[in-house]
């Protein structure tokens, strides 16, 4: 297959490290002008050009989106570090109540009530 889409009878050539740093400054220079950048290259054809130009784009994308991943990431466990347990308030106990002069008829009728028996 690879040597059906190249054209020639034989395998296509791997990109050198030159080439793939011309393919990159041609991206930082004309952007997406594919035609541009492999004018810049000029060892590679336009359908070379083309695939390496997208595998890279690729990358960037995956790389950039791997990143930002991790810095979510580290923000969440940074965030979950720095919090500090936040304490209820807790419920003011009342104090007992005094028994007053009204309470103390009450529980008389409360002894009174419970001598009763029914029958």
């Amino acid at each position: 297959l690879r040597t059906a889409c190249s054209g020639l009878g034989d395998q296509p050539r791997a990109w050198t490290n030159g080439e793939v740093r011309h393919l990159r400054s041609g991206v930082a220079k004309f952007g997406s002008d594919v035609a541009a950048i492999q004018e810049l290259v000029k060892t590679k054809d336009l359908k070379s050009t083309l695939r390496l130009f997208y595998i890279e784009k690729g990358l960037k994308k995956r790389s950039n989106r791997d990143k930002e991943s991790e810095l979510r990431r580290a923000e969440a466990v940074r965030a979950s570090r720095s919090a500090t347990p936040v304490a209820l308030p807790s419920q003011p106990s009342t104090p007992p109540r005094a028994d007053d002069g009204a309470r103390a008829g009450d529980s008389a009728r409360a002894d009174a009530a419970s001598d009763t028996v029914l029958l």
